[in-house]
């Protein structure tokens, strides 16, 4: 599975090269996939997986890695994508249209299984509409089936800003149908299903999923019974991964239980980073000490 090999990869490659090196290395990688090989990421990147620590230089390079997927995916809409180099108060991914006067920014997300007390501030969709600026559209690529299942802010307010509530899965379909955007075909009706489900109407609740699907098929002419077939399909895979990553989490924790003592401390001391934070503020400490 690509999945796998590039999870295994980006935890021994940042002990090689540098952030940025490693970011590179991913990107030829992920753009020099096959569609079978992109199919299978894209339905697997949105969980993050338990073994890579919380905020770990892995767990960054796979927020990374996240992002240039969904690049890819827009790439391979006939969209031309480039990530944001700088993070920091901003969306992930840019992209504009090749034929149409349009851009969107994109913002993907990720998230552990093990986490699911999430919070609107979790979706950022009100960041989101600082981070559209100039651009045309706005949307959140998050795993469809780690959206709230009941009534949520973030439905309201993906409504009233006009910010698209998408998902991992319906990029995937829309990769799978070989839907591209043309000079005779624009895809910015998709970009832009949020504004016309308030024009209907409609408010944010937990049916939104009902109408903003209903209408995604409408769009691309899919058949309701195929789209809730591969979305089924998708859920099945969901399942999977969960079952995967519980398999994992009771090996690292039989592991964990024949550790000796000191193994034990060592490994303490490694996960709540008491060294690195030593050295970081040693260096602080001296660097104002030379302060001149």
């Amino acid at each position: 599975m690509i999945f796998a090999e590039l999870v295994g990869e980006l935890q021994v490659i940042l002990s090689s090269m540098s952030f940025e090196d490693a970011s590179d290395y991913f990107s030829k990688r992920v753009f020099g996939l096959k569609k079978d090989e992109l199919l299978e990421l894209v339905v697997n990147i949105g969980i993050l997986p338990e073994a890579i620590r919380v905020d770990s230089s892995e767990e960054k390079l796979f927020a990374k890695l996240s992002d240039i997927v969904l690049a890819r995916c827009l790439n391979e809409c006939a969209l031309e994508s480039q990530i944001y180099s700088q993070r920091a108060n901003s969306a992930d991914v840019w992209a504009k249209s090749h034929f149409h006067s349009y851009s969107l920014v994109a913002d993907a997300k990720v998230f552990r299984l093990s986490r699911t007390a999430k919070n609107q501030k979790d979706f950022k969709v009100q960041s989101m509409k600082l981070w559209r600026g100039e651009h045309n559209y706005a949307v959140l690529i998050c795993p469809l089936f780690q959206y709230p299942r009941v009534k949520s802010q973030i439905y309201a307010q993906a409504l009233e800003n006009n910010i698209l509530l998408f998902s991992w899965e319906h990029l995937a379909l829309m990769i799978s149908k070989g839907i591209r955007e043309t000079a005779s075909c624009s895809l910015q009706s998709i970009w832009n299903m949020s504004h016309e489900i308030k024009r209907i109407g409609y408010s944010g609740h937990k049916t939104l999923w009902e109408v903003e699907n209903k209408l995604f098929c409408n769009l691309l002419d899919l058949e309701p019974e195929e789209f809730h077939s591969q979305m089924n399909a998708y859920r099945r895979q969901f399942v999977s991964r969960g079952n995967e990553e519980l398999k994992a989490l009771h090996r690292q924790l039989h592991q964990i239980q024949d550790y000796s003592r000191e193994k034990a401390i060592s490994e303490l001391i490694a996960a709540m980073r008491y060294n690195e934070k030593i050295s970081m503020i040693s260096r602080y400490i001296q660097n104002l000490e030379n302060w001149k």
